[in-house]
Order: structure tokens, then sequence, then C-alpha cells
């Protein structure tokens, strides 16, 4: 998961929410508190408040539902997932918080099936969160040393050597860390605060761009970010953002410019600097104008396949046109832009200009002539639909089939294939697997693996795909389970992996365009 990222749009979230009363934006009994910095810090900001009295009562406890509450406004976090903790009902006013901590994943419940809510939560416990939240390495953590070890709970020591290591959690002054100590609001902020700003080690080497684009403070799925060098409008490198909004691209050092590009929205950024390290960026997505267009050439035939690019203020957005030569293309309103074509039949010649100053107004939607190139282009037959809208064409599966014995089974995939279900539910048990096959929009890599590591080695699988159908190698290799070669029984497949397979896979072009994809194989 990349809970770790979050840090990098949510310290605007109002903390103050679950932290704190509504009263004043100064607080009378911080003067000369050890974390009386930070609290005036987030007090100034807006971040947080302190009770109605004056005061922000820092040395108070903070108990399990209020910090999972506070966590879940500071980091973002939405959505949930099912509750069957026995002692978290419906009408409990932290029930959906519940729900989406553990939907996010940084809480279970303890062993016997109760969340305890009103109890004050632990410093141990603080500690564990802290490092799923971040992702921290629990094997190479060391030796924290307190003189307390020997009161740390086995569940929760690695976690504490994490934290320690990793600057967010420290020990007492009399050479302690007090594990089973209720954790204050104090040290509940400042921990949470040090968690926000924590910058995670860059392998040695690694330079490029990452961080999040989103929507009203939520990430926003399957969005095309695309680079740029700065001041160019050719794009050096492109990506989808995940389900949680996230993308990262590895880039060498230098001065970029970015867009992010969604049906209906778009952002960018110019001149963001890569040295050492990665650039952590956010991208806020604001309502563009979606316009339709069409490409002809000097015979007034519709080009298709060729990549259209409007240019303003060092930004550039691109689509491409169908076979009937039309495209869709998002971009900024109250623009005059420079437009610009490439041949299709010539993928390594420069674009060309075919209009300037056009005027994009205020419209949400708006039709534009058609505009004529300067080459010309073969005839060619049938209709189709128009080009794909917003940024640059990512990788994409079209289509996906998987051939059974005995029925069909219910596949959805998401506009852009980047998400899908494959629904054997209604299948026998018997049934077997036999083939399958998947389309794409270009030549491409597959890597296929499987986060819960139910795969056997020999069946996470690299695939090169080319533009078109292709025959699932993943198949292949299901078959080589089964003895008699003739294809794999569902049942068999539940045996291996459950009622529920999570696959994770990647495409990647030849121009290093990745797209991630997340499908679920539901077995009866």
């Amino acid at each position: 998961m990349v809970l770790r990222w979050r840090k990098v749009f949510i310290l605007c979230v109002a903390l103050s929410l679950v932290l704190s009363f509504t009263g004043l934006a100064q607080a009378q009994d911080i003067k000369g508190h050890w974390a009386g910095p930070q609290i005036t810090d987030w007090l100034n900001r807006g971040l947080c408040s302190g009770y109605p009295d004056g005061t922000f009562r820092p040395e108070n406890s903070i108990t399990r539902a209020e910090f999972i509450t506070l966590v879940n406004k500071s980091f973002g976090f939405t959505g949930g997932a099912e509750v069957t903790l026995s002692d978290v009902s419906e009408t409990d006013w932290f029930y959906g918080q519940v729900a989406t901590a553990l939907g996010a994943g940084y809480i279970t419940g303890y062993e016997d099936n109760t969340m305890r809510p009103g109890k004050e939560i632990e410093r141990q416990e603080v500690a564990v969160i802290l490092a799923r939240l971040l992702e921290l390495n629990l094997e190479e953590s060391g030796t924290a040393g307190f003189l307390d070890e020997g009161y740390i709970a086995a569940w929760s020591r690695d976690s504490i050597k994490a934290v320690v290591q990793a600057g967010l959690m420290k020990g007492y002054p009399d050479g302690n860390f007090g594990p089973q100590k209720p954790i204050t609001r104090a040290e509940a902020l400042v921990c949470l605060d040090r968690a926000l700003k924590y910058e995670l080690p860059v392998p040695e080497g690694k330079t490029g761009i990452s961080g999040f684009v989103t929507r009203e403070g939520a990430g926003v799925e399957d969005v095309t970010v695309t680079v740029f060098k700065a001041g160019e409008s050719e794009d050096v490198a492109g990506v989808a953002t995940d389900d949680q909004g996230f993308f990262e691209l590895e880039l060498p050092p230098g001065s970029y410019d970015l867009t992010a590009v969604a049906p209906d929205a778009l952002a960018y950024a110019n001149g963001v600097e890569v040295e050492s390290g990665m650039a952590v960026i956010e991208l806020v997505l604001t309502p563009g104008a979606v316009v339709t267009g069409k490409i002809i050439d000097n015979n007034n035939r519709a080009v298709a396949g060729a990549k259209v690019l409007y240019i303003v203020d060092n930004l550039t957005f691109s689509a491409v046109t169908g076979s009937d030569g039309t495209y869709t293309i998002v971009v900024l309103k109250n623009r005059k832009y420079t437009v610009q074509v490439y041949d299709p039949s010539k993928p390594d010649s420069k674009p060309t200009t075919i209009a300037r100053h056009l005027s994009i107004g205020d419209s949400d939607e708006l039709l534009v002539d058609s505009l004529k190139a300067t080459f010309t282009t073969k005839a060619t037959t049938g209709g189709g639909g128009g080009g794909g809208n917003g940024g640059v064409s990512m990788p994409e599966i079209t289509a996906l089939t998987v051939d059974v014995t005995e029925g069909s089974p219910s596949i959805k995939l998401s506009s852009r294939g980047t998400k899908g279900t494959v629904d054997f539910t209604s299948l026998p048990e018997a049934a077997k697997v036999t083939g399958g096959s998947v389309t794409v929009n270009r030549d491409c890599e597959l890597v296929l693996t499987s986060e819960t590591e139910k795969f056997p080695t020999e069946l996470s699988t690299t695939q090169q795909l080319v533009k078109g159908v292709n025959k699932l190698d993943a198949i292949s290799y299901l078959g080589m389970l089964d003895k008699e070669q003739d294809g794999i029984s569902l049942l068999k497949l539940k045996e291996i992996f459950g009622e529920t397979v999570d696959l994770y896979a990647t495409l990647t072009d030849k121009n290093g365009r990745v797209s991630h994809l997340t499908y679920v194989m539901l077995l009866p």
C-alpha cells in the first residue's frame, strides 16, 4: 500500500475535527511545554485548536477511537471495510472511522474480536500503527536499547525500534520508552506531525517525481500524468495513477513540466526540479474544457491515428485521433492555443503547426472546426469512434477473455482496463479454465504478480504483448498444475488460492509509459 505517501498533501487537512473542540486560536497551557512549538505551529495554521476555556490540555490521554479518527483525517483515508468487531455497532459515532481504519489496513482489532474503542491507546500501539502507515522496515530496525525493553510486548518490539530509528517517537529522559503508558494529546500530535513530514530513504541513484493527483482532498484513480522537459512539447514519460491517486516516475536530474488529465478535469506543474532523490508534488484537478475536433489532410480526408498537441504557456495537452479523424482533448479554459499534429505515417518526424491562437473560452464542452494538416494520407475505409481524450495515450487493456469448458465468467473492466473483475461464481466447480486472451492498444510488456503471495513462483509471469489480441501465457502456466493438461478446474484453483484472488499487473510500452492494473478473480 502507499499509505506512506499521503504526507504529500494531507498537512492541509483540518485535524481540529478530531483533536479539539471549537475554541481559542491560542492555548494558555502550552507555554514552556516540550511540544509547545509544534502545538503553536498547528494552532497558528488552523490545523488544531484548544478547548473552549482556552486550554489545550496537552497531557490528557486519547482513546483508541479518537486516535484512529485522527489518523484517518490527517492521512486522508476514506471508504472502509466490513466491521465484524463485537464491540463496534453501526450506531456508534466511531463506526465509520473503524471501518475506514480496517480498510486502510493499519488496525486489525484484538484477538478476542474486539476493538476496545474507549480504551486509552498505549504508546506501543501507536508505534505499531505508525510503522504500518509508513511501511517501515522492521527486519533491519536494530535495537532500541530502552531500560524497560523487557516490558515491551513481542508484537510491538520491532515497530518500536523502527519508529525510534525513524525519529517518529522517542523515549523518556529516564531511559524508558513506556510501552504500556497511554499516549498524550501532545505526544499524539507530535508523532503524527513527524509521520506526515517523514521522508522515506530513497534508493541510491533513484531520482524522479512522485506524488498524488487529487480532487477536493481525495486521491483520483486512473488519471494520466505526463512529463515533459521544461519548456518543450515532446513528452518524455507518462503513467496512470493508482487507486489512491499515487504516481511515481523515475527521471534523470533536470527541470520538468507535468500535466495530469482526467475525463473532465486537469492539473499541471511547471519547472519541477529533480536534483537528488524524488521530487514530491501534488497535482490538484480543476474543471477543464472538453474539446472535440477533427483533423483532415490536404485532400480533406480524415487523418486517423494522429497525435494532436494543444500548446499554451509551456504546457502541452495531447490526444490521438480515431479512425474518423476526430479527437477529444481536455484543456485549460480561457486560453489561446497553438495546435500541432504529427504525421502518423512518419512517427519520427516533428509535429507541424496547423493552428495558432485557437481560442478556448469558459465552456465545459466545445466543438471546434476541422483543422487541416499540411500532409497527405492514404485513403482508408471504414468508420470508427473518436480518439482518446486528455494526455498522452497510455498502454491499455481493451478486452479480456477467459475460456471455460462449462459456461463463461462475467468479466467487467474499467474504461481503461486498469481495474477488472473476473467472476466465476455462477459456474460449477468442475468447470475448467482452458485458455484466454488479452487485447491491448499498443505493443507493451505485461508483468503479472500477486500481492497475496499465493502465486507459486512459476505462475508469476512476464509476457511481451503486441498491439491487438494476445494469448495469455498465465493461462498456460495455470494449466501446468493440471496433470491431464486439459485445463485446470475452478475447484483446484480455489484449493490453491482461496475464493478470492487479487492480481496486480503493469503494462509498460516502449516509451516507458506505465499503466497499473488491479484485477480480482472470484471463484465458486
